[in-house]
């Protein structure tokens, strides 16, 4: 996972951990930490500012395909290819939610400004809120 420059493409860090394709990233809101799924079924959390090691996510036996941080950067919520959405705390790494909305792979995810609501995208060609 690289951390880049936006405006020059510059690459500012580069993170190392995964041992297959990386699929997913996404960033808490804060910036502090970065969020990156692989198709190793491991989910890592990096801390962007100290540079440390990641701690890492399982349970969940199908590859991650989405990833979205809540807007007070407390949770991670993860897609994945059977059509499962899990949610995790970001300081425990616990599980707090777990639902099957979906019947193919979750392509994208949102969390509403407001912590309230989840938009989830599908393969299945659904959307649900």
């Amino acid at each position: 996972m690289n951390i880049r420059n936006i405006y020059t493409g510059e690459i500012i860090k580069c993170f190392e951990g995964h041992s297959d394709i990386v699929s997913a990233v996404a960033a808490t809101r804060d910036g502090r930490l970065g969020i990156s799924a692989s198709d190793d079924r491991l989910v890592k959390i990096w801390d962007l500012y100290e540079c440390q090691e990641p701690r890492s996510i399982e349970g969940h036996e199908w590859r991650t395909t989405a990833i979205a941080t809540t807007p007070d950067s407390r949770f991670v919520i993860l897609g994945f290819i059977d059509g499962t959405i899990k949610v995790f705390s970001l300081t425990t790494g616990e599980a707090v939610g777990n639902f099957k909305e979906h019947s193919k792979l979750v392509s994208t995810l949102a969390v509403v400004p407001n912590n309230k609501f989840l938009i989830s995208a599908s393969s299945d060609s659904t959307l649900k809120v």
